[in-house]
């Protein structure tokens, strides 16, 4: 799998995510950061697609978290690592 399909395959999930802790929080995620925090503790390592998901590049997933912990909380992201 390569870095833009590892990339497309976490962006989805991650959506997919979120908008489950939305209705399951009854938050906006555009107002709350509640949501996206469960939703970056459940960015996988495995390809959540497949049975048995193959392993997922540990860098690229590192990548995506980094910029997910950036958008959810700016700045000071490094301090919710």
């Amino acid at each position: 799998m390569t870095k833009e399909e590892t990339m497309a395959l976490l962006e989805k999930f991650f959506g997919e995510c979120l908008r489950y802790w939305e209705r399951t929080l009854k938050v906006d995620s555009d107002t709350s950061n509640e949501a996206y925090k469960f939703a970056i503790g459940d960015i996988p390592k495995r390809n959540p697609y497949k049975m048995n998901g193959e392993e997922l590049n540990r860098e690229w997933v590192e990548e995506f978290r980094k910029y997910r912990l950036m958008d959810c909380y700016g700045k000071n992201w490094e301090a919710f690592q």
